[in-house]
């Protein structure tokens, strides 16, 4: 299971990593930039695969079916994803505060034999902005602050911080620069990190857009509304959180990633797919503050779930104002106050999802069905499959059928036939994928990145390891090779096969 891993990055779609037009630069940054998938791309996947399930649900047969029979489909389900895509972690299913299914699968420890349980912490990245973001809104009920405040009030010499208000942070409207997508911060020595350091990576980065224009998704908007907390109450954002929200709540396995020079939690994180490896996750433990910082289990996360049904941390007001479409992002559907809205009636879906290095997770709250769908996993985006896992559950309590996760076999070939296969595609100008044969493996190799072995399901078809992604080879009606797709996350990307032009290309390639 454990081999050595890589990125491979396809101009818009992520085969591990990050997008092809940032490759160059995250070459210079930390060695575990690549398996840093942006917010941005997590979302247009989010979008992709729930538009998709969507179409496919309208053509599903609904049949009608009680508890017991939905909690068995969800258990066969699972039991799949983890048996046939090495999904590993744990899933809640709720309905009316009554739990249909709680259960963890893989483990949380490969090395040691530790399972996950419904008791496994997990980092919950940037679902900690819900918290970040009730912390605001429970400061503006006190009238500690104001939505329309400036963030010269709280950061004096913040470059037009006079233009950029509270609520421009809430809703990722400031136009500041995301930190986590800058390759300094990717080149950050761990053992010597603070706010500070942290702020001044973006403070004098020029703005994406004019505060208020636009939308685009940054870390630094939440970890800025972190220190806002912690400027006007005068504790740790760690302190306020367990004061006024966990220790309320008797959240009790939810805290800091890392405290008092040590991590909080013993999960180990994973990157990959069917091949996985652990990774070193210290930086974005110690770095996330209140834009990711927070780490929880199932359990306490269906206690704050169902505490957002009522008032007991803020007004019926105020909870109107987090749920409320402030924004709309023009890609994935509305942003309120730390959550995402999309949809109506039966299918709004009120969510947040979150990923640091070796653990995603996501929060989907159907309110108007009075039901939820929590999933935290110790692996990355693309490895985990999380968002098609929890589309696919919420098929399941729909009454729908879906299709269970089926194994991935790999056949063999003759040495004739992928021979026919060994070439040079072009997705665009400057951009290829130079397949090649060692012996009897195949490899794919996209510009700028390293060689990786594909697997053949058929004489066309091959499949990654490392990541859910597929290759098909295209023929002509003459059974002429024209060129290729690469698939991954219901996204397609085509490739022309050209001649072979005396290794230029497989040297712009390397």
């Amino acid at each position: 299971m454990f081999k050595r891993l890589t990125a491979l990055l396809v101009a818009g779609v992520m085969v591990l990593g990050i997008p092809i037009a940032a490759g160059a630069s995250r070459n210079k940054a930390g060695k575990n930039s690549k398996f840093h998938i942006s917010e941005t791309e997590r979302f247009k996947e989010y979008a992709r695969i729930s538009s998709f399930n969507k179409i496919m649900d309208k053509r599903r047969n609904s049949k009608s079916k009680d508890e017991r029979e939905i909690k068995m489909n969800i258990e066969k389900y699972l039991n799949a994803a983890a048996q046939n895509s090495n999904f590993h972690g744990t899933v809640l299913v709720e309905k009316a505060g009554k739990v249909i299914l709680a259960k963890g699968y893989g483990m949380a420890n490969y090395e040691n034999s530790i399972p996950n349980t419904t008791s496994t912490r997990f980092a919950i990245g940037s679902m900690t902005k819900q918290f970040t973001a009730m912390a605001i809104m429970q400061l503006l009920e006190r009238g500690k602050l104001k939505l329309d405040d400036k963030l010269i009030k709280y950061f004096p010499d913040f470059p037009r911080g006079e233009e950029i208000t509270i609520h421009h942070l809430l809703t990722h409207t400031s136009g500041i620069a995301n930190y986590t997508n800058l390759a300094e911060y990717w080149a950050l020595d761990p053992e010597n990190v603070s706010e500070d350091i942290i702020l001044n990576l973006f403070k004098n980065k020029p703005l994406e857009f004019n505060p208020g224009e636009n939308w685009n998704y940054s870390n630094s908007g939440y970890f800025l509304l972190g220190v806002i907390v912690e400027k006007i109450t005068g504790k740790s954002l760690d302190s306020y959180w367990h004061k006024n929200i966990f220790e309320p709540l008797k959240m009790k396995n939810t805290g800091i990633l890392y405290k008092k020079g040590k991590k909080m939690i013993d999960t180990v994180g994973y990157v990959g797919y069917l091949d996985i490896q652990p990774i070193d996750d210290l930086l974005t433990f110690k770095t996330t503050y209140g834009a990711g910082c927070l780490y929880s289990t199932v359990g306490d996360m269906f206690i704050w779930d169902r505490a957002l049904y009522t008032c007991k941390l803020a007004s019926k007001k105020t909870m109107d104002m987090i749920f409320s479409p402030q924004v709309d992002t023009k890609a994935i559907g509305y942003y309120g106050y730390g959550w995402v809205i999309q949809g109506e009636g039966k299918d709004k879906e009120i969510f947040h999802d979150g990923a640091l290095l070796g653990f995603s997770s996501i929060i989907s709250r159907y309110v108007e069905r009075n039901t939820g769908i929590i999933i935290l996993t110790n692996n990355n985006s693309n490895g985990s499959g999380i968002f098609k896992i929890k589309s696919d559950i919420n098929s399941i309590l729909l009454g729908k059928e879906v299709d269970l996760p089926v194994e991935k076999k790999a056949i063999t070939l003759d040495a004739e036939i992928i021979d026919g296969l060994v070439g040079n595609y072009e997705i665009a100008p400057g951009l290829y994928c130079i397949i090649t044969r060692e012996e009897n493996h195949v490899y794919a190799q996209i510009t700028g990145q390293e060689k990786i072995e594909v697997f053949p399901e058929s004489d066309t078809k091959f499949f990654y390891r490392i990541v859910d992604a597929q290759i098909t080879f295209v023929k002509d009606t003459n059974d002429r090779l024209e060129g290729l797709i690469i698939n991954q996350n219901g996204a397609s990307i085509q490739a022309k096969r050209i001649e072979d032009d005396g290794g230029q290309v497989l040297q712009q390639a390397a």
